[in-house]
């Protein structure tokens, strides 16, 4: 090839390049169609689907800017989507709006899969602590976001304290050298829960003023402030989230003692006392009002009693006597009726369903429980009673049956786990908590009835193993 030489006058240069840079400019809006743009060594028409469209090479690629991990840490705002080349960790990433996301690395194999995110307990309540889980295949990094500005790149991070500011949806990115999955779940944060106050009680030796919260959204137990009077075969009923505890025995007198128990302030005031002193009685309220019915102060010294107290006056009023005198019997309240059940007076053992309507201030006889007992437990799920455990024919039982109010009928349902007499139970959405009693010996079991799946669970143990207990629950 020749090398041409061209010499051209001052005169003249001028123009010569005017005209080469007028053909290349020309030559460059050939390739420019609207908004679409064609980057092609052949002057190829871009394809009308690309705003930028690199084509016809067959021997160049196109470079994305390099950076370290550290200088892709310090560009400032990144732009949602933005690509580059990690050179630390010689993968693409592109900014994915709170996190730099992998797409493609060096000895890829595949992305993350299976990713899962669990989110317990769920609902959470406020001040409770919220556990986020996640699970993947293959990832190796982590990216969390979710209400309150919340984000975390822990594989299994917590929030304590949680408030309603941190309900909502919460995202997990699973990253690795390969690219990124991602999954959402969501989360109940209830400005209140409600929990199982197990008051009072006997240890084996004598009575006690422990009183202990049960919270079943965490499965654990907090120790509050003890009941004034020590005693056992006490009740207790909840007024506008107030426990009333009334009635009992010191271990040495039959008490018609009422205390009441304040969970918002953790504190007790003394109320006026029940008209008679008792043990072994049963309570429910209703319509605000709570109803004392049965208990007596002995084995054979049984009553047929049945006295109302209304908080709101502090005062107490006689009402219609249950039909049958008996002591150590459960009660459970379902459509506004209190259903009084089994029970003892000195060696007989009853069956008896005994129905008293507060309004017509009346009872009514129902269809008898199958089997008679006494120390026995009751709940009511749904409109539905439950009649669990009690001492049955000379042992400990753990028999549950359910009582429908509407057709007045018995249905055998799942066993509970433990035998045993002289427990409590308390409802918390829809499940019976049966806890505390004796079988031989004090215990703490604490054990979970799901009328919905007729199943029982066994639960955190109560801190103070103890029998003749009374509870109730409060938001």
């Amino acid at each position: 090839m020749k090398t041409v030489v061209v010499i051209i006058k001052k005169a003249s240069k001028f123009f010569g390049l005017r005209f080469i840079l007028i053909m290349l400019l020309v030559n460059y809006l050939q390739n420019i169609y609207g908004q679409n743009v064609s980057i092609s060594p052949t002057g190829n028409a871009p394809d009308n689907s690309a705003a930028l469209d690199i084509r016809d090479y067959t021997d160049k690629g196109v470079l994305i800017p390099r950076l370290t991990t550290a200088q892709r840490n310090a560009i400032p705002s990144p732009a949602l989507s933005l690509l580059i080349f990690n050179i630390t960790t010689m993968c693409y990433e592109w900014w994915a709006g709170g996190s730099w996301i992998q797409m493609s690395c060096a000895g890829c194999t595949a992305p993350p899969s299976g990713v899962s995110a669990v989110a317990t307990p769920n609902p959470v309540c406020a001040g409770n602590t919220l556990s986020l889980s996640g699970s993947a295949t293959g990832a190796t990094s982590w990216s969390w976001t979710g209400p309150n500005g919340f984000s975390s790149t822990l594989q299994n991070p917590s929030i304590s304290n949680v408030t309603t500011a941190n309900a909502g949806t919460y995202t997990l990115i699973a990253s690795n050298a390969c690219g990124s999955a991602s999954v959402t779940t969501n989360v109940t944060v209830n400005p209140s829960c409600p929990k199982i106050y197990c008051i009072g009680g006997w240890n084996g030796s004598s009575a006690l003023t422990t009183n202990e919260a049960y919270d079943p959204a965490t499965n654990t137990w907090t120790t509050k402030a003890p009941m004034p009077t020590a005693r056992y075969f006490l009740t207790s009923s909840t007024v506008n989230n107030v426990i009333y505890c009334i009635g009992g025995n010191s271990g040495s007198n039959y008490l018609n003692v009422n205390e009441a128990y304040d969970p918002a302030t953790n504190t007790w005031t003394t109320k006026a006392p029940m008209p008679t002193a008792r043990d072994a009685l049963t309570s429910g309220a209703v319509n605000n009002i709570i109803y004392v019915i049965g208990g007596g102060i002995g084995y054979c010294s049984v009553f047929n009693t049945n006295e109302a107290y209304d908080p709101s006056t502090n005062t107490w009023s006689t009402k219609a006597p249950m039909p049958t005198a008996r002591r150590a019997l459960t009660s459970s309240v379902a459509n506004n009726i209190i259903y009084c059940l089994g029970g003892n007076n000195c060696s007989t053992f009853y069956a008896n369903n005994e129905a008293y309507d507060p309004i017509s201030n009346s009872w009514t006889t129902k269809a008898s429980m199958f089997a008679v007992s006494n120390g026995l437990t009751s709940s009511s799920v749904n409109n539905v009673i439950y009649r669990i455990g009690g001492w049955v024919s000379g042992g400990w039982s753990n028999i549950n049956q359910a009582y429908d109010p509407i057709t007045n009928s018995w249905t055998n349902k799942a066993s509970m786990p433990t035998a045993r007499s002289s427990m409590t139970s308390s409802v918390i959405n829809n499940i019976i908590y049966c806890i505390g009693g004796n079988n031989g010996t004090q215990i703490a079991t604490n054990e979970a009835y799901d009328p919905a799946t007729n199943t029982w669970t066994t639960k955190a143990p109560m801190p103070t193993a103890r029998e003749g207990l009374t509870s109730s629950v409060v938001p």
